[in-house]
């Protein structure tokens, strides 16, 4: 039982999975500094916001459920002690930049690089 590998994934897991939720259910109305998906290309306005936000809280509940599986079955792999707690987290944070440069790719297929939609 791999738990240095699994607790990092299995509290991460439902974290994005709310966050994802939260996201999809209560999507920011305005262009915010608390609340949303924040970059340069999301903060143009409010289309780009939008789309920025609704494709991320997909990925958040899309990389929720992928962590689950993963922590999951790392229940099953052989304690990997302190390693496996920095796999672990490499994991997160992996998906993390995985999840940023998905939703910029998204938004500079549909955007150019001052808001506008492509045509």
């Amino acid at each position: 039982m791999n738990l240095s590998l699994a607790i990092p994934m299995l509290i991460a897991a439902p974290i994005l999975l709310i966050c994802g939720f939260m996201l999809k259910k209560y999507p920011p109305q305005k262009i915010n500094m608390w609340y949303g998906y924040r970059t340069s290309l999301s903060r143009k306005n409010s289309d780009t916001w939008a789309i920025a936000n609704a494709y991320c809280a997909n990925l958040f509940m899309l990389g929720g459920c992928i962590l689950t599986a993963l922590g999951l079955i790392s229940l099953v792999l052989p304690d990997m002690g302190v390693s496996g707690t920095y796999i672990g987290q490499g994991i997160l944070f992996g998906f993390i930049a995985l999840l940023v440069a998905a939703t910029e790719k998204h938004l500079n297929k549909l955007f150019d690089k001052n808001g506008n939609r492509k045509v």
